[in-house]
């Protein structure tokens, strides 16, 4: 793990890899790791929006019948 997060490549097939680098990018990582915290929710949902997934709000957040 450390070597692809400081090379941001797989150490075995030398693909690419996506490493959140600024506490921005690392914040924005941790709401989707705790989508359940009710803090969270609005970030979350306008980074789903910006990132155009506003499909997965719903099966996130399901209203409760």
């Amino acid at each position: 793990a450390t070597e692809i997060y400081y090379t941001g490549y797989h150490p075995y097939s030398l693909e690419k890899v996506y490493t959140a680098k600024s506490s921005s990018q690392k914040e924005s990582q941790r709401q989707f790791f705790f989508w359940y915290d009710k803090n969270n929710r609005k970030k979350l949902i306008a980074e789903l929006k910006r990132l155009n997934r506003a499909d997965l709000i719903d099966k996130l957040y399901q209203k409760v019948k």
